[in-house]
């Protein structure tokens, strides 16, 4: 495994040519093939396989350049509930260039599966909260006991419903509001949402919570 911040300021080197293609300075990752490149201070290129890394150089097989993918480092990193994370310290990926996980600041990391999206922002992906379990049915117990658990039941279907309407809940995703869009966002239906250039406000918020678009909200907002 690689990180970038290891590699930073080293030589790549296309071993099939013998190409010198510059110095290492950052690094970008293409979501939909998991696939990233090496960013020099001649371009970005992807590449097979890397060979080895030797002192101050980095040989890779079939290097190609490529203008895709979005940068990970230094990017501001959001759960998909709304809570802010921090920002990407670092990226580790494989020898053939395979996103592996990325770290933030205060040394946690998330894997590759986490990630839902990357953009301006990159959203991470977190597990749905446990539902709690069905208390057990009670045929024959005195009348201490019936009340006893009558009242866990009750508390229980409490829990319950105040879980539900917390999971109703867009989270704080408050940060968007007075933002500008960079595109115009419709519905499921094709209804025009929020247009391009247009503010984020309250409404639109509430709009995007119910038509599903928080998350393409937050990649299209500046």
């Amino acid at each position: 495994m690689y990180k970038i911040s290891e590699i930073i300021g080293i030589k790549l080197i296309d071993t099939d040519t013998l190409q010198e293609l510059g110095s290492i300075t950052d690094i970008i990752w293409d979501k939909p093939s998991g696939k990233c490149a090496l960013v020099t201070d001649s371009g970005a290129f992807t590449a097979d396989k890397i060979v080895s890394t030797d002192g101050d150089t980095m040989n890779v097989i079939a290097a190609t350049a490529t203008e895709l993918g979005e940068t990970i480092v230094n990017k501001v990193v959001y759960e998909n509930t709304g809570k802010f994370l921090g920002r990407a310290s670092d990226v580790e990926f494989g020898n053939t260039l395979k996103l592996f996980k990325i770290y933030l600041e205060d040394e946690t990391e998330y894997r590759r599966s986490k990630i839902a999206a990357v953009k301006d922002a990159l959203i991470i992906r977190v597990p749905a909260p446990p539902r709690p379990k069905k208390p057990k049915t009670v045929e024959q117990a005195d009348t201490t006991t019936v009340r006893e658990q009558t009242d866990v039941i009750v508390n229980v279907k409490q829990a319950t419903s105040a879980r539900w309407r917390q999971n109703r809940k867009y989270g704080d995703f408050s940060f968007l509001i007075g933002k500008v869009t960079d595109k115009t966002i419709t519905n499921f239906q094709g209804e025009v949402m929020v247009k391009l250039g247009e503010r984020v406000t309250p409404d639109i918020l509430r709009q995007a919570k119910i038509s599903g678009k928080l998350i393409e909200l937050c990649l299209h907002t500046k």
